[in-house]
């Protein structure tokens, strides 16, 4: 696991990324360094949902950068907890988790009274075309791809807290795709 600033291209950018052991494949999170720490996130509190800790830390300290209050979770229950603790203005869950799956977080973020209309991110690796319409169908908010691109995300976060009254997780259905 590392978190750094890298040469890239005579520029740099942050860098985060885990090998995983079975598969020699890992998770990756690059942003520009110039992109970062411009408060674009000032104010938002943010959930972010991953059963690898490290994605969740990766995510949570670029967004912090930007000025986010952001609290972590890595399974549905610990989620829902933090859901109560202080409703978030946006959620952003990965989709593949042992156990419950991100879809299996928005039926219940759904289900609560006072969650019922918080905006929901998918972040996957799932980017095929029936992946992308299973995400619209379920009722996320939007579909993010992964290896994530930071200014994509943020764009993604953005429009969901602009559309959103903030703390309250009111989204006009008519917003969601």
């Amino acid at each position: 696991r590392h978190v750094r600033e890298a040469p890239f291209r005579g520029r740099g950018h942050v860098e985060a990324s885990e090998s995983h052991p079975h598969c020699g494949a890992g998770d990756e999170l690059t942003a520009p360094v110039q992109s970062v720490g411009r408060g674009r996130c000032e104010g938002m509190r943010l959930l972010v949902v991953d059963d690898d800790r490290i994605a969740v830390d990766a995510l949570r300290t670029l967004l912090e950068i930007e000025g986010a209050c952001v609290a972590g979770a890595s399974n549905v229950g610990a989620a829902m907890e933090r859901l109560y603790e202080q409703t978030p203005d946006v959620v952003v869950t990965d989709l593949s988790m042992p156990e419950q799956d991100g879809y299996a977080l928005l039926n219940q973020i759904r289900a609560s009274q006072r969650h019922a209309n918080l905006p929901v991110i998918a972040l996957t690796g799932f980017g095929r075309e029936r992946d992308v319409q299973r995400v619209r169908e379920a009722g996320f908010y939007r579909h993010v791809s992964k290896p994530v691109v930071f200014e994509d995300l943020l764009r993604q976060i953005a429009e969901a807290y602009r559309t959103a009254k903030p703390g309250t997780g009111d989204v006009p259905s008519n917003r969601r795709a």
